[in-house]
């Protein structure tokens, strides 16, 4: 029979996709897209989500599931060549899909506000598009063959993908609380009429800025009259996971032992908010991002059952998956100037309003930097307790990307020291409103507030002031090779003590670290401890005091890499730092 006097049954028969195979094929590209991509993703940086991938699992399958019905309802409905086509067609997509995010792995950096320098990635963008167009165009103009292959390939595809999840979640790190417990926000703004340890964590405000600005304009030290700033400060890590456990526990992570173990050991025993908690005070944490907190109803009061994942987090955890499967043309669209493709359609909590606005339809540039908007809901929101409280505020602080100059506007600002100082400012002014809010309550006598960064700025090469002659600041003349780790070792940190006057900020260059807050807190709040650390008030300038410090490299909390430092002096001077490679660790004083 001639094979245009075939019924279109027949016609269907006589195709090379029957309809198993044409199922895979509707399975292929959405459930790529949609499922095995934002696993991958997941399974791949589990500390970095606060929720289980349980919870994640039912919407990304009934939308890969959704999107497969789709397809197959439309391949059932097209005919002849136009059927060939468009299986040939997505049979094409779902392989490129597979391709781009496990063979095509660029580095774009940690995604964590720093731009992408898009103009210096031209070739690899080339490379993507070409790939992209050349195996469509093969599949549209080969569809009969690409009907074949996709016949056993579709499959395959499914199955490797399935198994390669798999294994990734069966050797994913366990974490436990986190998963299944979510904080509270509800008393962000709740102080206590009697004794309040407030810890005001200003996010990568690196010290030596500080100094700057007070040193060029006492008003900014006239905010923090009542204030010590201990400049000599060394932090402990380079980055906001290792750091925020070390503030709050005083103990650092070595490597010697799993990174969940040894957040169990270092809160459970006397960490600031386990003990405070045990001690009758309302303990509130309110982190800038999760990962370094120990979710455990020992821990913080704050802590509520997790009942379902958000819009924003699904969205966010989709987006990170576009942005691996997608070729870089495309990339740049979900990147959407770290605005995020679809994080910005279904933000669960949409912010207010600005005077300066960005196109129609796209989210203002505050959404990244809220703390001004925090501030705004404190000052009317401030409530009081007769329990006393300690509260852990984590603010974005200096951040990347950096979106305010130093009048609190928000504008889209490139990374560099004069912008740095701008928004510092900005923060610094901030910081005084909440410290006036207090005020006007009542309550900042009663308060012992530590303001502090959790670490400096190591990527970007921000310069480190040095003291040419006595009272005469400058910037270094040139870097040296651990330029980039001082700059990240030296963090803010202004302390009030309980019913501190003064009259005007106090500067001491005593050897102190970020490690050293519990056991000042302690000692301020009467509490006896164990924990390591010396007291801030106990230290004394130029007394020898060798200090640790450990900086971070690698990509994930899997595969990083930790040098060690000695810090012999001041935590600015090139002449303090001393690389040490055997791993050894100084003792912890206190213990």
């Amino acid at each position: 029979m001639p094979g245009s006097d075939l019924t279109p049954a027949a016609r269907f028969e006589k195709t090379p996709c029957r309809w198993p195979a044409i199922l895979a094929i509707a399975m292929l590209f959405p459930f790529t897209l949609s499922l095995f991509g934002p696993a991958q993703i997941f399974f791949g940086n589990t500390l970095d989500f606060p929720f289980a991938f349980a919870a994640a699992f039912p919407p990304l399958f009934l939308l890969a599931a959704f999107m497969a019905a789709l397809l197959f309802s439309l391949f059932m409905l097209l005919r002849g060549r136009w059927r060939e086509k468009a299986l040939a067609l997505f049979f094409a997509l779902g392989v490129l899909l597979w391709l781009q995010g496990n063979l095509l792995l660029r580095d774009y950096g940690p995604l964590d506000g720093r731009e992408i320098a898009w103009d210096k990635r031209g070739p690899a963008g080339l490379v993507d598009g070409a790939l992209w167009v050349a195996v469509i165009v093969l599949a549209l103009a080969l569809s009969r063959r690409a009907c074949r292959l996709a016949r056993r390939a579709a499959p395959a595809l499914l199955l490797v993908q399935l198994l390669a999840v798999g294994f990734q979640g069966w050797r994913a790190p366990e974490v436990e609380g986190i998963k299944h417990l979510a904080l509270d926000t509800s008393d962000r703004y709740l102080f206590s009429r009697e004794r309040n340890v407030i810890i005001l964590v200003l996010d990568a405000f690196q010290s030596d800025a500080f100094q700057e600005i007070v040193h060029r304009d006492s008003a900014y030290g006239e905010l923090f009259r009542d204030f010590t700033y201990f400049r000599n400060n060394l932090g402990g890590f380079n980055g906001t996971y290792f750091s925020v456990p070390l503030i709050l526990t005083g103990r650092y992570w070595d490597g010697t032992e799993p990174i969940g173990e040894y957040e169990k050991r270092a809160f459970l025993s006397d960490s600031l908010p386990f003990v405070l908690k045990s001690k009758g005070y309302q303990v509130g944490l309110y982190p800038l991002q999760h990962p370094g907190i120990l979710y455990d109803r020992r821990v913080a009061s704050n802590f509520v059952s997790r009942k379902s994942l958000t819009r924003q987090e699904l969205s966010f955890l989709l987006d990170l998956a576009l942005f691996r499967q997608l070729p870089q043309a495309l990339k740049k669209k979900v990147f959407n100037d770290q605005l995020w493709f679809l994080s910005r359609l279904f933000s669960d909590a949409p912010p207010p309003r600005a005077k300066w606005r960005r196109r129609a339809g796209r989210i203002p540039i505050q959404q990244l930097n809220q703390d001004l908007q925090r501030i705004e809901e404190f000052e009317p929101g401030l409530t009081l307790t007769d329990r006393p409280v300690f509260k852990y505020w984590h603010w974005q602080g200096m951040h990347r990307p950096l979106a305010r100059n130093e009048n609190c506007e928000y504008e889209k600002l490139g990374f560099s020291r004069a912008n740095y100082l701008g928004q510092a400012r900005c923060v610094l002014k901030l910081v005084g409103r909440f410290l006036a809010g207090l005020k006007k309550a009542g309550i900042y006598d009663r308060s012992l507030i530590i303001v502090l960064g959790d670490h400096g700025v190591s990527r970007e090469n921000l310069g480190i002031l040095a003291e040419r002659s006595p009272g005469v600041w400058a910037l270094e003349a040139e870097n040296d090779l651990f330029s980039n780790i001082r700059r990240g070792a030296i963090p803010l940190l202004l302390v009030k003590r309980f019913a501190a006057s003064q009259p005007g900020l106090k500067v001491s260059d005593a050897p102190s670290t970020l490690a050293d807050i519990p056991r000042t807190v302690f000692a301020e709040a009467g509490v006896p401890t164990r924990v390591p650390g010396v007291s801030l008030f106990e230290l004394r300038e130029g007394e020898e005091r060798p200090r640790p410090y450990f900086a971070i490299s690698g990509k994930g909390l899997r595969n990083h890499k930790l040098q060690p430092f000695r810090v012999d002096g001041f935590s600015w001077s090139p002449e303090s730092w001393h690389a040490l490679f055997s791993g050894k660790v100084l003792p912890e004083e206190g213990d």
